[in-house]
């Protein structure tokens, strides 16, 4: 079984960590409760395939995380009430949408999710799933693959969805309350290498 299961059917804050997938995504994947998305080193086409809005009726902000989506455009697919957030680096794509007024740039937008950095046939990070917790990111896009090709979507009562409340801003006090200034300059390491890393095929 699916341990993640359970957090995709309820969650409202949805982490899609490097899809990569170049197949169109079954019609039945739908998430009718996530307001809030973050896409991690997601490719051009997992991007293409997995940005539309009837997947996200009750979608309001992308945070993105990413390189080039590939579709300059791709944010007109959604109404202009959905807003885009983008870590705070110096990049076209982040630029254009921030100065066409689609978008805003966060300064702890990468330290809010990647956790640690891992090689072995391939680059991964540990990340921070929102309303889960710290998880190995290879083993939580093993499991997301599976969810995203055999959906089991339920309609739920708004009692037993996840709470929508921010964990981000707690996550990051924690970190900033317990880090040591070495530790603090190994996380700034972590930044630029996963920024780098999100870049190489942009």
């Amino acid at each position: 079984m699916n341990p993640f299961l359970w957090h995709f059917q309820r969650t409202q804050h949805l982490c899609v960590y490097q899809y990569f997938k170049t197949n169109p995504l079954p019609s039945t994947l739908f998430f009718p409760y996530v307001t809030k998305l973050t896409l991690i080193d997601c490719s051009r086409n997992g991007v293409s395939h997995l940005l539309f809005p009837e997947r996200f009726p009750q979608l309001k902000q992308i945070q993105y995380l990413s390189g080039h989506p590939g579709i300059y455009d791709i944010h007109q697919r959604f109404p202009k009430s959905v807003s885009w957030v983008f870590p705070n680096r110096d990049y076209a794509f982040y630029n254009c949408m921030v100065q066409a007024g689609f978008g805003k740039k966060n300064n702890d937008l990468i330290l809010s999710y990647i956790m640690g950095q891992k090689i072995k046939d391939k680059m991964y990070f540990d990340i921070h799933v929102p309303g889960y917790g710290y998880t190995d990111g290879d083993w939580y896009q093993t499991h997301m693959h599976q969810y995203f090709q055999n959906p089991q979507v339920l309609t739920l009562p708004s009692n037993e969805l996840l709470p929508c409340k921010n964990d981000e801003q707690h996550h990051l006090d924690y970190l900033r309350r317990t880090a040591h200034p070495i530790q603090l300059y190994e996380r700034y390491l972590l930044e630029q290498d996963f920024f780098a890393h999100i870049m190489k095929d942009s």
